[in-house]
């Protein structure tokens, strides 16, 4: 799925900040080009996977309820609960 733009969380950031320039680069590489073009990251050093494999289902997530919200939402005519 191609997105035009993404949510990018603190924790993300804060993740990053222990790392050197090199491993955070590869790191906000991966988050973006995995939340805006689904394409999985390839070979990342272990640093920078373990980071990863915690950001993954968070974007998987936020890309679901994205796929989700562009089908239009709850019909609040048939909505029990509203």
């Amino acid at each position: 799925m191609q997105r035009e733009s993404f949510i990018f969380y603190q924790s993300f950031k804060s993740a990053a900040d222990s790392m050197s320039n090199a491993n955070r680069l590869a790191f906000y590489d991966a988050i973006i080009g995995y939340a805006l073009t689904g394409k999985e990251p390839k070979s990342l050093k272990k640093p920078v996977q373990s980071c990863w494999d915690l950001v993954k289902p968070i974007i998987d997530s936020n890309n679901k309820k994205y796929a989700d919200g562009s089908k239009g939402g709850t019909n609040r005519i048939n909505c029990i609960r509203c």
